[in-house]
């Protein structure tokens, strides 16, 4: 059989073929799923985009691996119309690999819709990654408020634009992922948040339940109590003010009330100095807020900025550290929860997406609204403060994913399927007679 696995970037075995090392800590999924489907008899071809391309034309590059086709990056990947000759270079890629089950991972670029365009009834299945459609309802994370305008009206008029732009874009692209869900016919999913969200828009798409795991080096590492840095604090990458970092400052200092030593570490790619200190650039909305909030509540010396960690990388401080949290106000699945999960941190979580599907408040982590940090430093102060609490929340926690698979099979009689079940199952003649 004939594969093709679309992604807007080259990761895991598209990676693999242009000799890199992929040293981001998302998507990791995507070489886990590659790992199960490696010996079985499948001819592999990968496409992405990526600046070895240059414009008008692509490269196509073959290894043990597969081959991987790299189109060249647009300066607008999202919420716009892709070029004619872009949408050219796709359809010879198609004509040239005559995939019979075309893969793709994510609705966030116009990438995966020209390729559910072109690709007519070649049979394909969408992988959910994030949901736009959701997600736009959130953008700006509720930070306009009275009590945070403050801080937006006091950033760099260019960024204050550019956001704006990048918004309006952002709301473009919901509307073009619904129509790569329509004609993609079938997602793989692992919740019913998203197929909830999926069926809401095409009613007789089939959704194939899949369950999405970490890195499968996250279950290497094990927390342990003894071992970890005490009165420190995880969280994700939160590049935008949907993921609530603002939300998670303001709960950090009223923590710090009772526990001035608290220390909240931040993963992801921000401007930093060597001491680990925001510097935020001018341009980045977001990043001159989140420094001047810092200030404002005199956390310089509470937070440190680690920059861009790899899967190693993060699985290594999570182990060390006392307890994680997501301060998100949307996730469909949350990786970095589910990381930290995996390897056995006491967790906090906000409750949205499928998060409530896995996580059972006070039994194996605390939800909490996103709009109340004040609940939300309460339960950190509480972990922090209770060996008892982190150590239930720890041993229960390793198996939260696997408790809400058993929980969707027993009480909504859902079929989990390995990736290649679903290849074999929707190219097969009698399921494309159905349509």
């Amino acid at each position: 059989m004939r594969v093709l696995w679309v992604s807007n970037s080259a990761i895991g075995p598209a990676a693999a073929i242009l000799e890199r090392n992929y040293a981001g800590s998302s998507g990791g999924w995507v070489q886990t799923v590659y790992e199960e489907i490696q010996n079985e008899e499948h001819e592999m071809y990968f496409l992405c985009t990526d600046s070895i391309a240059n414009k008008g034309q692509y490269v196509h590059k073959s290894g043990t691996i597969g081959e991987l086709y790299c189109l060249p990056i647009l300066k607008l990947s999202y919420g716009v119309r892709a070029p004619k000759k872009w949408q050219a270079l796709i359809k010879k890629i198609l004509e040239d690999i005559q995939p019979d089950v075309i893969h793709i991972w994510g609705t966030e670029t116009l990438l995966s819709n020209e390729v559910a365009k072109i690709s007519g009834d070649i049979p394909k299945v969408l992988f959910i990654q994030g949901l736009l459609g959701v997600h736009q309802r959130y953008l700006g994370g509720r930070f306009g408020g009275a009590e945070n305008i403050k801080y937006v009206a006091r950033a760099n008029i260019l960024a204050r634009v550019k956001k704006h732009i990048q918004n309006k874009l952002f709301k473009k692209q919901a509307f073009i992922e619904q129509d790569t869900i329509l004609r993609s016919k079938n997602v793989i999913i692992d919740n019913v948040f998203s197929e909830s969200y999926c069926k809401a828009i095409a009613p007789n798409i089939h959704c194939y339940y899949y369950l999405l795991r970490p890195n499968r080096l996250f279950s290497n590492y094990r927390w342990d109590l003894k071992n970890v840095e005490r009165n420190s604090i995880f969280t994700i990458y939160g590049g935008n003010a949907e993921k609530g970092l603002q939300q998670l400052f303001k709960a950090l200092a009223i923590v710090k009330k009772t526990i001035p030593q608290v220390k909240l570490y931040v993963p992801g790619p921000f401007n930093i100095d060597q001491n680990g200190k925001l510097s935020p650039s001018k341009n980045d909305l977001f990043e001159c807020a989140l420094g001047r909030i810092i200030a404002d509540l005199h956390l310089e010396d509470n937070i440190v900025f680690l920059g861009k960690l790899n899967p190693k990388q993060m699985a290594e401080r999570l182990s060390k550290t006392h307890i994680f949290v997501n301060p998100s106000c949307m996730e469909v699945h949350s990786m970095g929860l589910r990381e930290a999960l995996t390897v056995g941190v006491p967790s906090i979580s906000s409750c949205c997406g499928s998060i409530p599907e896995y996580i059972q408040h006070q039994k194996n982590g605390y939800l909490y609204r996103y709009e109340e940090y004040e609940q939300l430093a309460y339960f950190m102060h509480r972990l922090l403060t209770s060996e008892e609490h982190c150590l239930e929340f720890s041993k229960q926690g390793r198996t939260a994913l696997d408790n809400m698979r058993e929980r969707l099979i027993m009480r909504q009689g859902v079929e989990f399927r390995q990736v290649n079940n679903i290849y074999q199952k929707i190219s097969s003649k009698d399921y494309n007679d159905e349509y």
